[in-house]
């Protein structure tokens, strides 16, 4: 008795031999049943897992490609998964390829859903993209927006992997953060950043970003400009930057204290804050004007926190 979903449609084309065999036909009601021709009729809804069933394709409708070995059209098609942590994943496409048994290129608006180690959110959004069933990597060319917990980024070109939890923006990244943390936050702490590349991992235990070429950001009330800043951020209050790395020739800083306080300035090879100590080190041919003059070393220590702020050379 031949599977039927839907109204009754003719529409397969007989599937090349070796691409017939590495794929499984899962049909609501049937599991694991197999189209003994290699023709898919009668149905508005197919199931594809790989052999290893760390993946399922589902489209409304698959076909082959004429002219095109080990090719499959697919249609209003859905890829689901677990990462390493076990979180679900979901990607989503009007239409795509599926090449051989790996290779999935997906166009007309594609939308990825996951979520991160720490349970919040992730949900991508690009017009087009192609994906690697076998290592879960993805990439493509055109612009992608992704929106992590209480941030958002931009950019254009990119690659990801779902198993290792990394995202990379080639060109033009942007981030920003969705929520604030009071009603009266200021522009100084929307933690919005502009770089000409930008890496992303949400594994582990804390989130990491890692900027890169030509780096502005507003971080916790610091303004700055390097060539490259790393900033970490912790899953228990995502919003907030626990600490920041920026390096250049020099990097830059600016820091606007509390009213009673005059803004801070200066650079340094490299500058780490921390939040919780609220300390800013500069290091190596560090400069900072602070107090009306400006103090100099190699290494310097700016205490931010309201009336104990000092500058030690």
């Amino acid at each position: 008795m031949r599977p039927t979903i839907g109204h009754p449609q003719c529409w397969g084309r007989p599937l090349n031999t070796a691409l017939r065999a590495t794929l499984t036909l899962l049909v609501t009601g049937i599991p694991h049943a197999t189209a003994a021709d290699g023709v898919f009729r009668s149905m508005e809804l197919l199931h594809f897992a790989s052999q290893g069933g760390a993946t399922q394709l589902v489209a409304r409708r698959a076909w082959q490609l004429p002219g095109i070995p080990l090719t499959l059209g697919l249609e209003a098609m859905q890829l689901s998964g677990r990462d390493a942590q076990g979180a679900p994943w979901q990607l989503n496409a009007p239409q795509g390829e599926l090449r051989g048994r790996d290779t999935l290129n997906l166009h007309g608006g594609v939308a990825l859903r996951g979520r991160g180690s720490d349970g919040a959110e992730l949900r991508l959004k690009t017009p087009q993209l192609r994906f690697e069933l076998q290592n879960r990597q993805g990439g493509g060319d055109s612009q992608l927006e992704l929106r992590w917990g209480h941030r958002e980024l931009r950019g254009r070109g990119f690659v990801f992997s779902l198993s290792e939890q990394w995202l990379e923006l080639l060109h033009d990244a942007e981030t920003w953060r969705t929520t604030r943390t009071t009603a009266t936050a200021t522009a100084l702490e929307s933690n919005q950043c502009r770089a000409g590349a930008l890496r992303l991992g949400w594994g582990g235990h804390e989130h990491r970003l890692r900027y890169d070429n030509q780096v502005h950001c507003v971080a916790d009330g610091l303004v700055l400009h390097a060539e490259q800043l790393s900033l970490s951020v912790s899953k228990a209050a995502p919003i907030a930057v626990t600490r920041a790395v920026a390096s250049g020739e020099p990097a830059l800083f600016r820091h606007i204290p509390a009213e009673d306080h005059p803004e801070v300035n200066g650079s340094a090879q490299r500058l780490e804050y921390h939040h919780n100590q609220q300390h800013l080190s500069l290091q190596g041919e560090a400069r900072l004007w602070h107090d009306g003059r400006w103090v100099e070393g190699e290494r310097i220590d700016y205490h931010m926190q309201g009336s104990a702020q000092e500058a030690v050379p």
